[in-house]
Parts: structure tokens; C-alpha cells; sequence
């Protein structure tokens, strides 16, 4: 009886290691992490640009730009560079729908939100900005949904949708702000972002 024992134990022990040496973790340059879905979670957010280079969004000041890297540059040495690091947590459902929330993870004083300015003509636009006070911490305006679209190169790739103005996604174009800053737009193709791991 104690034998059997034991030898269940073994089995439990080794098929315990086996499941986390299959686990999939980030190797610091963007592959896919997790074996499920486990949260909050820590993404450097890039797009396609040309055959050499990658955009990536990152804070500079009370503002979140498009800024370019080489396509072949560790993810994981930028994210120690740059602000570019995001914290994403669950945010409580609205209809049915799953909202986040995105925060530097260096610094969780600072999360995204969206802003209403206007643009040289005059015309309304709905700009990504950041918050530095807590102003807008548990407001829609800094809660997004997150679209998954599909997969390129072995990486997710994902939209992001503001809450507080539902269809209206991060678009790759500048605002009258920045022109490398993130526009929101209802009409404009949504943005595509590679969902990066990076530990």
C-alpha cells in the first residue's frame, strides 16, 4: 500500500514537471507566453512597418507614441530602455465584453486613457494620452477592449478598442498633438498589434 503510494506520488511529481518545462515563456524577444490565460500580464506592443523596422508604443511625457526599432532588436533590452513595458489587467465586464486596463508596468501611476481634442480644422478627435495623477483610475475612459484577429509569424495579433467610445480603435496615424502619437478613429482600419511577451 505505502509502495503504490509512493509510486502515485512519483507519477504526480513527474508529470508536474513535465507540464512546466512544456510551458511556453517569454525567451525576450516576443514569442508567445502563456499555457492559459493568466493575469494581469506584461506586453511590449508592436506593429509591422517595413522589411527592417517595427513600431512599438512607448510614453514620452503625458503622451503615447509610434516610435521605430530594428525588426531584429531584442524586445526584451528595449523594454528595459524604454517605457514601453505595459501591465494589463482585467477590468470588470460591460455587455457581455471583457474590459482592461493598460499601466506602465514600471511605474502603475501611469495608464492609458483616452482624450478628447481637437484637430487644426476644428473637428473633434479622440486621442490615446497617459495618465500621471489617477484622475481617470476606474473612469471607461481608461478601459479597453481587447480583439483578437488573428496570428502572423507564430505571434497573436490583437486591436484595442476604447470603452468609453465604443468602435473606436487605435489607428497607426498621429494626432494634431503628435504626429507619432496614437489617433482613435470609428472609420480609419484599426491598428494590428503583435501581443509580445516579454519577462
Amino acid at each position: 500500500m505505502q509502495k503504490m503510494f509512493s509510486i502515485s506520488r512519483m507519477v504526480a511529481i513527474s508529470l508536474l514537471f513535465l507540464f512546466i518545462s512544456c510551458s511556453k515563456k517569454g525567451d525576450g524577444n516576443g514569442t508567445p507566453n502563456p499555457v492559459g490565460e493568466i493575469w494581469p500580464q506584461e506586453w511590449v506592443l508592436t506593429m509591422d512597418f517595413d522589411a527592417t523596422f517595427v513600431k512599438y508604443l512607448q510614453i514620452s511625457g503625458r503622451l503615447i507614441y509610434r516610435s521605430k526599432v530594428g525588426i531584429d532588436y531584442s524586445l526584451k533590452s528595449l523594454s528595459t530602455e524604454k517605457d514601453c513595458k505595459w501591465l494589463v489587467k482585467k477590468a470588470g465586464e460591460k455587455a457581455g465584453r471583457t474590459m482592461y486596463t493598460f499601466q506602465l508596468a514600471s511605474d502603475t501611476d501611469y495608464n492609458w486613457y483616452v482624450v478628447t481634442g481637437g484637430s487644426v480644422l476644428g473637428t473633434l478627435e479622440y486621442q490615446l494620452n497617459v495618465d500621471v495623477d489617477g484622475s481617470t483610475v476606474g473612469s471607461e475612459q481608461a478601459k479597453f477592449f481587447i480583439n483578437k484577429v488573428g496570428e502572423k509569424n507564430g505571434k497573436q495579433l490583437i486591436t484595442i478598442e476604447s470603452v468609453f467610445y465604443p468602435g473606436y480603435f487605435l489607428i497607426n496615424t498621429g494626432h494634431t498633438q503628435a504626429a507619432n502619437g496614437v489617433l482613435l478613429s470609428k472609420t480609419q482600419a484599426p491598428a494590428q498589434f503583435y501581443k509580445n511577451f516579454v519577462n
